[in-house]
């Protein structure tokens, strides 16, 4: 997953519907583990310049896993300053 931000961390426009699914998804522990058979990575592109350097893609990551999912890597944080 490849996720850049907007501001201070929020998710761009085209990444925002499924940002707010893996947040709801989360928070409801009587659904099964949608991503239970998937193997994922997340490359976070951010600036430093902001409080929230790289925020959603963190957010992504951390969710994901709670979802089921199974980190290949290590969430990546990349600095769009530098």
């Amino acid at each position: 997953i490849v996720c850049s931000t907007t501001g201070n961390g929020d998710p761009p426009e085209n990444a925002g519907r499924f940002n707010r699914y893996v947040k709801k998804q989360s928070k409801d522990k009587t659904e099964p583990k949608p991503f239970k058979h998937l193997a994922y990575a997340v490359l976070a592109l951010g600036d430093t310049n902001y409080d929230q350097f790289c925020a959603t893609g963190i957010l992504i990551d951390q969710k994901m896993k709670i979802l089921g999912g199974t980190r290949a890597r290590k969430v990546v944080c990349v600095d769009e300053g530098t």
